[in-house]
């Protein structure tokens, strides 16, 4: 690959750009002066760019030096803009009105020869209210649509994206570009893949059939954690579940009293939830839920995986079509756990477009074909409910069954390809 990607920038320091979005601080001439750095997390102050260190085929360019070749100038967002996601297009408060932009990169983008990249790398902004935000933000500053990039963490951003220009009959223009940051940065993993592609893994019995973590509430995890209790199932599993919701702090009793309303077929009656809410907390290895992420290290969770058979990976989206597949998912296949994916319709089918190979020699894994949220949850307690019931000798026989699966799996993982970055090099490259 010859092409290279020009990122630009207004301020460049020894230590590499900072955002767009802002001018130089007092920590950041400090910084570059004594040569230290002050945190390890940089908070809104020096919030700095990071995903062209993703893409190494690359020239880092300042804007006073633009060159004739096509260029992304990058708008990224800072930690204060996940606190109120659409401020970034307010038109009166938005990306380009708090910051000195150099008039030739606004006109060399009016006038199509380079791009506005929005990144926003570790989640999935691709609901109508992002995207109308988005486009009348640009509209309103007479920048071509066709000349904003959006980087997001969303396999299916782009068919999100069509779909939502489709209902409301508007061009699609904005182009969503797949950046699949968990995997590309190994996110939480890195350590315990150099370990375990060096190990083989062991079967035999487990202390628990089951493990699932829950850090933040969802619909999706409080129904899998109601439907587990309802069962009597909790002896099977190693399930993490707070007494309140992290960071809201709203009761347990409060949020499923109110997703038992909107979810009727799901059957969760107020002694259902007064049962689930004696049990809690439900603490698997750190007790503080508000963390992130909670465990201190890679390997302090790393006997729950060794004593339990199958993880459940619930990742961030079931009830909206948006293939968003992090940690969750990734940190079973590090650690060689076969593994059932409460996600959104299509997600077990991403995995397997990377080339991992999944269980469906176990278990009916048709669940992820089906677009009705209600039948795939259902789908899944079904899954649940056979398994539990499998008896010891069911239980070694499957741990001997997947060792070829699991050990493949960790191992594709660290040689993977990142062809995304790659034909994200040829599509914006010069």
């Amino acid at each position: 690959m010859n092409k290279k990607v020009n990122f630009v920038y207004e301020w460049i320091g020894p230590r590499g750009p900072i955002t767009n979005t802002r001018v130089p601080n007092i920590i950041d001439l400090t910084e570059a002066a004594i040569e230290a750095q002050f945190s390890e997390y940089p908070h809104d102050a020096v919030q700095a760019p990071h995903f062209y260190r993703r893409v190494p085929n690359r020239n880092i360019i300042p804007a006073y030096d633009l060159k004739d070749e096509v260029f992304l100038y990058e708008l990224n967002f800072a930690t204060y803009y996940y606190r109120n996601t659409l401020n970034v297009f307010n038109p009166n408060d938005g990306f380009l009105d708090n910051n000195k932009i150099s008039h030739q990169i606004l006109d060399k983008i009016k006038n199509k020869k380079g791009y506005f990249l929005i990144t926003v790398l570790f989640e999935s902004y691709v609901n109508d209210n992002f995207f109308k935000a988005m486009t009348h933000y640009f509209k309103v500053k007479n920048v071509p649509l066709s000349q904003i990039v959006y980087a997001t963490n969303c396999a299916n951003g782009q068919s999100v994206y069509n779909n939502f220009c489709l209902r409301y009959n508007i061009p699609s223009e904005i182009q969503v570009a797949y950046i699949p940051t968990f995997r590309l940065d190994r996110t939480n993993v890195k350590d315990t893949i150099q370990k375990n592609i060096l190990t083989e893994y062991k079967p035999g019995i487990r202390k628990k059939l089951f493990l699932n973590f829950n850090r933040r509430y969802s619909d999706h995890r409080l129904l899998f954690f109601m439907n587990v209790v309802k069962k009597n199932l909790l002896d099977k599993f190693y399930i993490s579940m707070a007494a309140e919701q992290p960071e809201s702090h709203r009761s347990f009793v409060d949020n499923v009293h109110y997703l038992s309303q909107r979810m009727p077929a799901f059957n969760i009656s107020s002694e259902d939830i007064q049962s689930a809410n004696s049990v809690l907390p439900l603490v698997l290895d750190v007790d503080n839920f508000d963390s992130y992420p909670m465990e201190p290290s890679e390997f302090s969770v790393e006997t729950l995986y060794e004593n339990s058979l199958i993880n459940i990976a619930s990742e961030t989206f079931f009830f909206d079509n948006y293939i968003h597949i992090t940690e969750k998912t990734y940190k079973p296949i590090a650690f060689m756990q076969p593994f059932i994916i409460i996600g959104a319709a299509g997600t077990l089918q991403h995995i397997k477009d990377m080339g991992f190979k999944t269980f469906d020699q176990f278990w009916n894994e048709s669940y992820d074909l089906e677009i009705n949220n209600e039948k795939r949850m259902l789908m899944i307690f079904d899954i649940i409910d056979i398994i539990s019931k499998w008896t010891v000798d069911e239980q070694i026989k499957f741990s001997y069954d997947v060792k070829e699966i699991v050990e493949y799996n960790v191992r594709h993982l660290n040689t993977l390809p990142n062809k995304e970055i790659e034909e994200f090099t040829e599509k914006y490259g010069a």
